[in-house]
């Protein structure tokens, strides 16, 4: 069998992860068998679930980087937003907007989920969103009334 990987090169500070598949290291078998090997990482669910935050939300920048990047010049899927209007929640969240594009029969709904971007001007490219001192934000489609209106939660 062939393992991919190896060993560090030398100078190299990676550490060796020969160790994950050695089955001949000392304990190694009981370590597979302890359920509590790494109780003591976690001091909770929470704890847990936490450890996975950073690594998620440099897969979903990546992902949208990607997303944004393949998008032809003038994209069709460029919406301009006919009213933006704040929706009262009584909650400490991110506000919550009920937004109604102008009406393009061409372009297609946001669906539950999607991420748009809010920005004062149409970029020519992605890289423009950031740039100048234009005012862009990042929005969480949380529901589509229809095809012109659905609601975003997005940051202040």
């Amino acid at each position: 069998m062939v393992k991919k990987g190896g060993r560090a090169r030398e100078g190299n500070k990676k550490p060796d992860d020969d160790d994950l598949v050695t089955p001949s290291s000392p304990g190694a078998l009981e370590d597979v068998m302890n359920q509590n090997l790494f109780a003591d990482r976690f001091s909770g669910l929470k704890s847990y679930l936490d450890s996975f935050r950073a690594l998620l939300l440099e897969e979903i920048r990546a992902e949208m980087s990607s997303n944004l990047e393949t998008l032809p010049n003038n994209s069709s899927s460029t919406k301009h937003i006919q009213s933006l209007v704040r929706v009262p929640t009584g909650l400490r969240q991110c506000p919550l907007y009920r937004v109604t594009i102008s009406d393009q029969r061409a372009a297609c709904a946001p669906c539950i989920g999607d991420i748009v971007v809010l920005t004062d001007t149409v970029p020519r490219r992605p890289s423009d969103l950031a740039s100048n001192g234009r005012s862009c934000c990042l929005a969480h489609v949380k529901d589509v009334v229809n095809r012109r209106t659905f609601l975003i939660r997005a940051a202040k």
